[in-house]
């Protein structure tokens, strides 16, 4: 199987937890390769063998290749997709109130990952964004490949010790023979922030409203103003992630019968 689509089939099968069997047979069977040490030790999987050549102290192209993306995503990718989305919240109560939840969740995908529920919450309110996520995971995944990045990450076992974090890229970087391929890591993980937080932006900006509907925008638009009462009734305007919050002069000019299909409530 190539890198990219196996970045892609990870992430897939994550939603439904699926990922275990990957990780499995890639990280710790056949499947992820074999390495012998100059003991005749014989070591299987991608994170055995990781493992088992950092204790040697050997360097040897490959292993670390499945896991190496996670630093890219959780470092670099998730921040970058929480803040864009925080650029996009205009009602700035709402961006005072959870900026503190935003730096907390930035702060725990650096250093424990936070891929799963942040896909989640693409998929839920930004399928396009979901999709595009995949396509970057898979291209991160054949890039680093591309490059000769193999750096895998400690494992233990357990969830909060095999994400790729900010931790154990800094140890990795006190590795001499490892310097380069940290430093292609990070350059590839800054471009990797920009195209995330240009996109992210883009798309709530631009392309969320009627991406995956068949009418017309602009007509949708002209209906949900005429429901407020027209251009000039409007006082102040502002939104978040899901929602635009409006004030009128006049509440006596709102058209509920036109402004609902918009999705408008009686209290805006």
């Amino acid at each position: 199987m190539s890198l990219f689509a196996y970045g892609a089939l990870e992430r897939l099968m994550a939603l439904a937890n699926l990922d275990v069997i990957l990780h499995q047979e890639f990280w710790l069977n056949t499947l992820g390769g074999t390495w012998m040490n100059l003991a005749g030790q014989s070591f299987v999987g991608d994170v055995n063998i990781r493992a088992g050549q950092l204790k040697e102290t050997v360097n040897v192209f490959g292993a670390g290749r499945f896991t190496s993306a996670y630093y890219v995503m959780n470092i670099f990718a998730v921040p970058a997709y929480l803040i864009a989305i925080s650029t996009t919240i205009s009602n700035k109560r709402a961006r005072n109130r959870n900026i503190g939840l935003l730096i907390a969740a930035i702060l725990v995908s650096m250093v424990g990952g936070t891929l799963l529920p942040i896909e989640i919450l693409m998929l839920l309110t930004s399928p396009t964004l979901y999709f595009f996520h995949l396509f970057a995971t898979s291209f991160i995944y054949a890039i680093l490949s591309g490059f000769s990045v193999a750096l895998g990450f400690s494992f233990f076992g357990n969830l909060l010790s095999n994400t790729g974090n900010i931790i154990d890229l800094m140890g990795i970087s006190y590795n001499t023979v490892l310097v380069s391929k940290v430093f292609i890591l990070l350059l590839v993980g800054i471009i990797v922030f920009l195209v995330y937080f240009s996109f992210t932006r883009l798309y709530f900006n631009k392309l969320a409203l009627d991406v995956l509907s068949i009418t017309n925008k602009q007509q949708r638009i002209e209906d949900f103003t005429e429901g407020l009462g027209g251009v000039s009734n409007i006082e102040t305007v502002s939104s978040t992630l899901t929602r635009i919050h409006v004030e009128l002069r006049e509440r006596e000019d709102l058209n509920i019968v036109c402004a609902s299909p918009s999705g408008c409530y009686s209290n805006c």
